[in-house]
């Protein structure tokens, strides 16, 4: 499968993006950013990496950076929206240099 590249850009680096998100799918794709999600409403498959898993409200799920993952809603005509937080690594240079 083709990767998708996301390309995020901010000005400064030592801050947490946050995005919330009501679409239907997020097709498969990597970037620099470390990625934290947490399924708000509706059910979906989310894939990181080789491994996938069904999710629900609550769930929450961790994507390295330039590792891939998707997030796909179980039925076609249903909503899933979700939060994901993604955190540059220069986030974490100062509690691990």
């Amino acid at each position: 499968m083709e990767n998708i590249y996301e390309l995020v850009t901010y000005e400064q680096t030592e801050f947490i993006i946050g995005v919330k998100y009501g679409r239907p799918n997020v097709r498969q794709h990597l970037h620099r950013e470390m990625e934290i999600g947490l399924i708000l409403e509706g059910e979906g498959r989310v894939t990181v990496g080789d491994r996938a898993a069904e999710g629900k409200p609550g769930d929450i799920w961790l994507a390295n950076p330039w590792q891939s993952h998707e997030i796909r809603k179980k039925e076609q005509d249903a909503r899933l929206v979700f939060l994901v937080l993604q955190v540059p690594s220069a986030f974490f240079s100062h509690t691990f240099p």
